[in-house]
């Protein structure tokens, strides 16, 4: 089903693990999709793949962090033959994990300015664009179930996911009267290659919290995100929806 067929998605953190599982699966559903990430490489790997499903891609190099990066990736992709984003998909993070008792201040500065401030401030300068253009749009956040249970160790990452899935809320309940629609998806326990190592106890004991009985994959992430930036869910906006296979019913 082509749900997203010719639109332009921007997915930002496109380069591997739930990011490229979205912009692959934006291109199944008919879109053209911008890819924005540090790794100038694995996003130009992601673009070909996508280019060999039959739609068009960009890859734009930069740190979703860096302000001046986001404007420069938003006028490359205006001028593009791509134009301007219709959907825009906040996935790019980091997970700095340790004792908060010695965590420094840098690391949790930079946690905040990946997970929550990039996400914020790119989400108003695309919704700038559609409020001007007056066209509608659709943003989906890529949250996290830390941001809702707690964790040992991860008290500046769970901070930062906590304010994501806050600013979703808000942002869809200001943008809504210019139809724009503001969500988020809070993966589980996802396997990619970015996961913290485990071993095989830890992952029994983590298996055994998970009613479902096993670790999700970026492929159980992605469907969910095209849903929710697709007409299908046109009535929907303001809302988290979780995948984690039931852990946060334990």
């Amino acid at each position: 089903m082509q749900d997203l067929n010719g639109r332009t998605v921007l997915v930002t953190g496109a380069a591997r693990g739930i990011g490229r599982a979205i912009a692959l699966a934006a291109g199944r559903a008919g879109a053209d999709v911008a890819l924005f990430d540090l790794d100038a490489d694995g996003a130009a790997a992601v673009a070909a793949e996508i280019r060999a499903i039959g739609r068009r891609a960009l890859p734009l190099a930069g740190d979703v962090s860096d302000p001046a990066d986001r404007t420069a990736a938003l006028a490359q992709l205006a001028s593009s033959a791509l134009g301007p984003p219709a959907v825009l998909v906040n996935n790019a993070g980091i997970q700095i994990v340790g004792d908060p008792l010695t965590v420094d201040h840098l690391s949790v500065r930079r946690t905040m300015a990946v997970n929550f401030e990039a996400p914020f401030f790119l989400t108003l300068e695309v919704a700038r664009g559609w409020v001007e253009r007056r066209v509608s749009g659709a943003v989906v956040n890529i949250a996290s179930i830390a941001g809702a249970v707690h964790f040992h160790r991860h008290a500046a990452y769970s901070a930062s996911k906590a304010a994501l899935r806050a600013a979703t809320g808000s942002l869809a309940l200001e943008l809504a009267p210019f139809g724009i629609r503001v969500n988020a998806v809070a993966p589980g326990h996802v396997q990619t290659d970015l996961s913290l190592p485990r071993t095989p106890a830890q992952m029994a004991e983590l298996l055994a919290r998970v009613p479902l009985g096993r670790l999700g994959t970026p492929d159980d992430i992605a469907p969910v995100v095209v849903f929710l930036a697709s007409s299908r869910a046109a009535y929907i906006t303001g809302q988290t929806v979780t995948v984690d296979g039931g852990f946060v019913l334990q």
